[in-house]
């Protein structure tokens, strides 16, 4: 909540899986909520909340599997080296103006 992310608030919880690695261990984590649609930016969310967990604990959190969810490799790298979010967000304006582009002539309003 420090961080006053545009349109999620964080919960502190504790839960005890039923199923996972840690099926029966107690384990604390944070509960995400959505405070305003219209200004969250998920895929930012994401990557940041990525990059804080690798920087609280970057012997504990394997990532090796985290590009099959981003999909691009300079994030997952960004992530891993622990390199400013401003640096890793800049890394997508190249694909986001050519998507920008492509969308274009096909949105209604």
């Amino acid at each position: 909540n420090r961080l006053r992310l545009p349109g999620v608030a964080f919960s502190p919880i504790a839960f005890t899986p039923n199923a996972s690695v840690f099926k029966e261990q107690r384990c604390q984590g944070v509960y995400i909520s959505m405070t305003d649609r219209s200004v969250l930016r998920p895929v930012a969310l994401g990557v940041q909340i990525a990059h804080t967990l690798k920087r609280l604990y970057p012997d504990q959190w394997d990532t090796k599997g985290l590009n099959r969810l981003l999909r691009h490799s300079p994030t997952r790298d960004g992530i891993e080296q622990g390199a400013p979010l401003e640096e890793i967000f800049r890394s997508w304006q190249a694909d986001l103006e050519g998507f920008r582009q492509r969308r274009a002539s096909v949105l209604l309003y």
